[in-house]
């Protein structure tokens, strides 16, 4: 319900305080403690009153915040340390609570661990390297990462995957094949792209759970009719899940791939990450590359250069696909990762294929503590460095955030 809505169904007692904490505000104003550490959780707030709250006011503070919206939840409440509680808030609930003068303060909510210590992977491949360096490309062989995609779903919709590869420690698993068979790997592109999102060694999520969605075949093709079914069969499969998806694919431009792509995300919550091409022209001339850019749902990714020593900016591809449609650029080039051929083989390729899946890596780091698809797209950017030389339309390198 909106604001304004719900202030019908208040109580007369409630109505009274509200109106009173809004007539004080300006002299009264809790302050709101937001955390960008990245293991903040969007939408999640503790709120902690000051000592003097007597015990009626708290419960009327509470049942206010719960008349305000639906989606408004208390997890958790505080008897004995301070007066408070913790869940799910609105922004209008935050911001009120924020006017209440009994109110301490407010402060984000977010993820606690054994150790909050960045882990390095030492002599990892520079793809993944280069993610988790900040800034200016400096060339070294660590993976420094905090977090692993545990609990976090990715969807690969590509030639399938070899599931039993020793890269995912079981892992993998099929979901769908929109040729009727098994969504095993008879290409390996499918096989790769999963272990630069998941691999234990090549990875960037080196906890998530990954399936396979087979809509290309051996030799690298299928019908865009196969592909749109792939990408409905993650909308429907993905539920309740935390989930991400990954598309290292594309043809000429298609309206109905390119809604499909957009609803995934918009009405399935699902963060889809795609390819921009490698025909170094214009990405928005491509599906799905075009549903990426600035204010549209979907991640699409360009691809960098290997860093070299004595260079101190990022380079495109020569292959990668640029202009407005692409949000950001990742490692795409000289890429090492899992392949088909047996559960230990290693293949080294090149292609924004081979850029979208760090990126979709990074995606389902965030999407474990990140709500929604939107939130994860606009961290990505805005965590992002502006090193490629010269400058793309969308100026950013993907960073990992350890």
């Amino acid at each position: 319900a909106e604001y304004g809505e719900s202030i019908l169904y208040l109580t007369v007692m409630q109505q009274i305080i509200l109106a009173l904490v809004l007539a004080v505000a300006l002299s009264f104003g809790a302050p709101i403690i937001k955390i960008d550490n990245g293991r903040q959780i969007d939408g999640s707030w503790i709120v902690v009153f000051k000592n003097n709250i007597t015990d009626d006011f708290y419960d009327s503070h509470k049942a206010l915040v719960l008349s305000m919206d639906p989606s408004n939840t208390i997890n958790h409440e505080y008897f004995t340390v301070y007066r408070g509680f913790a869940g799910k808030l609105s922004d209008d609930a935050v911001q009120y609570l924020s006017t209440v003068d009994t109110v301490d303060f407010i402060e984000q909510d977010q993820i606690m661990s054994i150790s909050q210590t960045c882990q390095t992977q030492m002599g990892a491949t520079w793809g993944i390297a280069r993610v988790s360096t900040k800034g200016a490309p400096v060339v070294n062989t660590n993976y420094k990462y905090n977090l692993e995609g545990t609990g976090v779903t990715s969807y690969v919709i590509d030639t399938g995957v070899r599931i039993t590869h020793n890269q995912f420690g079981g892992r993998a698993s099929y979901g769908y094949s929109a040729f009727g068979d098994t969504p095993s790997d008879g290409n390996g592109h499918g096989t790769h792209v999963a272990g630069t999102i998941g691999g234990s060694t090549y990875g960037i999520a080196k906890r998530v759970n990954i399936v396979a969605v087979k809509v290309l075949n051996a030799q690298g093709s299928g019908t865009n009719a196969g592909v749109i079914n792939g990408v409905d069969w993650v909308g429907r499969n993905c539920g309740t899940k935390l989930c991400t998806a990954n598309m290292s694919l594309g043809g000429g431009v298609s309206s109905a791939l390119d809604t499909a792509c957009n609803n995934i995300v918009t009405s399935n919550g699902v963060t889809l990450v795609v390819a921009a091409g490698n025909d170094n022209r214009d990405a928005c001339n491509y599906s799905p590359a075009r549903t990426g850019g600035n204010g549209k749902p979907v991640i699409s990714v360009g691809s960098l250069n290997q860093w070299a020593s004595g260079r101190n900016v990022d380079t495109l591809s020569s292959f990668s696909n640029f202009g407005s449609c692409v949000d950001v650029y990742a490692p795409g080039s000289s890429i090492t990762s899992a392949w088909h051929t047996s559960d230990s083989a290693t293949n080294t390729i090149s292609g924004t294929s081979m850029a979208s899946p760090h990126v979709c890596g990074v995606a389902s780091l965030l999407r474990a503590s990140i709500p929604t698809p939107s939130s994860i797209k606009n961290r990505i950017n805005s965590d992002s460095s502006a090193t490629i030389s010269p400058a793309p339309t969308n100026n950013r390198v993907l960073y990992s955030g350890c």
